[in-house]
């Protein structure tokens, strides 16, 4: 889950999904959030101190030899509950004592951080695990700027629709290499992206209207605006998002405890 304000992006993570951010067009791509699996360290004692157990289930022989061949790793998981992930939202029957889970083992607390959006920042996307589970972070941010110049270089999209592109081809790379898990992608731009596919030397002009106009105009016309109650009323001094590209089965319920926890700690 992720709030912009101001010149800052709060992110608030529960489980194995990811924030990723791509500066300076690109040459330098890292995660925003920590991955909430059983092998982390921090998380395995968490667990073991909580009275939780971490175990590798047990496959044959001729099941695990299948996995190595398709580039698979047998996860730890974590009892009570038999998850591959230590934090995550629901799961009764691990985390409530009624029902024979520990809710010291597996939680739902968020990990909250924050990444300030500078003039350099090109894009944050957020991913789910069954694109981590296929891509590397470093992979995800090539494949979005890869999308991007293609398309800009076709010259047949404007900036929405590259969004969309790359969010798509996010999802399609991840299910290529055989992701068995669900597959979602929400990519926000902002300005330095737009910039660098400007300067592209081989780019053509986006849009009918291009020969009259430059493409920055009309590529900066599909901007949205975004409004919100905790957003400063200068909004000229701080990079806005361009504009926001979504792939399938985006699923955004049960996130509005963690937009309020979001907001109280941006108020303090």
């Amino acid at each position: 889950m992720s709030l912009f304000v101001g010149e800052e992006c709060w992110l608030a993570n529960v489980g194995d999904s990811r924030a990723v951010i791509s500066s300076n067009s690109g040459s330098r791509i890292t995660a925003l959030t920590r991955d909430h699996k059983p092998e982390d360290p921090g998380e395995f004692a968490r667990i073991v101190q909580g009275g939780g157990t971490v175990y590798r289930q047990e496959v044959s022989a001729t099941l695990r030899a299948e996995m190595g061949r398709d580039g698979l790793k047998i996860p730890l998981r974590v009892l009570p509950g038999r998850l591959s992930v230590s934090r995550t939202v629901g799961d009764i029957e691990a985390k409530s004592a009624k029902h024979g889970g520990n809710p010291k083992a597996v939680i739902a607390t968020p990990e909250v951080s924050t990444a300030r959006i500078a003039d350099s920042t090109d894009f944050i996307l957020l991913g789910c695990d069954g694109i981590f589970d296929r891509m590397s972070t470093a992979e995800v941010g090539k494949v979005v700027w890869e999308t991007a110049y293609k398309a800009q270089r076709a010259g047949t999209f404007t900036i929405h629709n590259i969004c969309g592109e790359c969010a798509k081809a996010v999802l399609r790379t991840a299910m290529e290499r055989g992701s068995l898990d669900n597959v979602t992608a929400v990519l926000i731009v902002f300005d330095n992206f737009v910039r660098a596919l400007e300067q592209d030397p081989s780019r053509k002009p986006v849009g009918p209207k291009a020969a009259s106009s430059s493409a920055a105009a009309k590529m900066r016309g599909h901007r949205p605006r975004i409004s919100s109650p905790s957003l400063p009323s200068d909004k000229a001094k701080s990079p806005q998002p361009q504009c926001v590209g979504s792939g399938k089965k985006l699923n955004l319920c049960g996130i509005k405890g963690l937009i309020a926890l979001l907001e109280r700690k941006a108020k303090r």
